[in-house]
């Protein structure tokens, strides 16, 4: 990894592990609907990060070009990343009630941990212009391009999963969500699902023409969906067999695109 790569890991997790190991040190748990003002402070650490690296080297140009890239408009690729995680969640509903779960109430959908108890919409505010943006800018905005240019979009893609995975420990027995995924024989699972996300989420960079706010609303959604207090009875797990699928079909089609490249030469 070059300099500038080292230099972003370390602010992006230097940031947000100020603000989330006194969290872990006094043994808090953060539950669904419970406000819990550090554990959001910490949450923009990955924008933090590429705003002061980009800053320190490539001047009001970098900045420019990571703004433009915040807010790019490609509306083909916002109704992928809005409607593929509610497509997602439909298949979650219907499995899962077919498997005897109970249908969640709509006010489920609006209990995420860290915020107070709140309808839909807010949360998927939240959801896509904080927790979206605040780690889109730095893990697929910065972390990822800049990994590309040493290592093919694949290796880039698990360099990125293992630097986000190690962003959350401090969260990990904080959040009541990751509960399950606290132990650490769970933490092999824990990388595995974000790496299929990685996967996810940089082929949706790569295909809106890099647009942050495609992969930031994809984020968001997901995080709604899978997330909140509604996704707790089972629909996460379906979701996430849902993504990790996505992601073998993606590395397979990259790795098919390469060989046919190759063959073309």
């Amino acid at each position: 990894m070059t300099i500038r790569g080292v230099a972003f890991v370390v602010i992006a997790l230097g940031y947000s592990w100020a603000w989330w190991l006194p969290l872990t040190a006094s043994g808090q748990a953060i539950g669904f609907g419970a406000a819990a003002p550090a554990y959001l402070a910490g949450v923009p650490g990955p924008l933090v990060a590429a705003v002061a690296v980009t800053a320190a080297t490539e001047g009001v140009a970098g900045l420019r070009d990571l703004g433009s890239r915040m807010v790019r408009v490609r509306l083909r690729w916002y109704g992928v990343a809005l409607l593929v995680p509610v497509a997602l969640l439909g298949v979650a509903l219907l499995i899962t009630a077919a498997a005897g779960a109970p249908v969640p109430a709509i006010a489920a959908f609006g209990m995420f941990p860290g915020l107070p108890a709140t309808g839909v919409l807010v949360v998927w505010c939240y959801a896509v212009l904080w927790n979206g943006l605040g780690e889109e800018t730095g893990w697929r905005g910065y972390l990822q391009p800049l990994l590309e240019q040493r290592f093919s979009r694949l290796g880039a893609t698990a360099v990125v999963s293992v630097v986000w995975a190690a962003w959350h420990l401090p969260l990990l027995p904080v959040l009541t969500s990751f509960a399950v995924l606290a132990a650490p024989a769970m933490l092999p699972v824990f990388w595995f699902g974000l790496a299929c996300l990685s996967v996810v989420l940089a082929r949706l960079y790569d295909r809106s023409g890099g647009s942050i706010a495609v992969v930031a609303l994809w984020h968001g959604t997901y995080n709604v969906v899978a997330g909140t207090a509604a996704a707790q009875a089972g629909i996460n797990v379906v979701l996430t067999v849902g993504v990790m699928a996505w992601a073998v079909w993606a590395v397979a089609d990259d790795i098919r695109g390469r060989r046919s490249a190759v063959a073309g030469t």
